[in-house]
């Protein structure tokens, strides 16, 4: 169970504060494998992030993977990815 959180994000908004959202993926056999997000944090840059994301642990193997935090300007955006 992965938790996540941000300090000192950029802000990316005009007239508020970044809301920050992170998507996490999975490296592996040159495929990128969506294992999920957590919640948006509205007008906060250092946002804690409630939402956990599980994911396999493979004792002895190597794992990679590639967190992306966004910044919502379309709540509808959280859907697509």
């Amino acid at each position: 169970m992965l938790s996540f959180s941000g300090i000192n994000l950029p802000n990316l908004d005009n007239s508020s504060k970044t809301d920050a959202f992170c998507v996490l993926w999975e490296l592996k056999d040159n495929q990128k494998m969506n294992r999920g997000q957590t919640e948006c944090v509205l007008d906060n840059l250092n946002p804690e992030f409630v939402a956990t994301i599980d994911v396999a642990y493979h004792f002895e193997e190597n794992q990679k993977f590639l967190l992306e935090v966004y910044d919502a300007d379309d709540m509808n955006q959280l859907q697509n990815l």
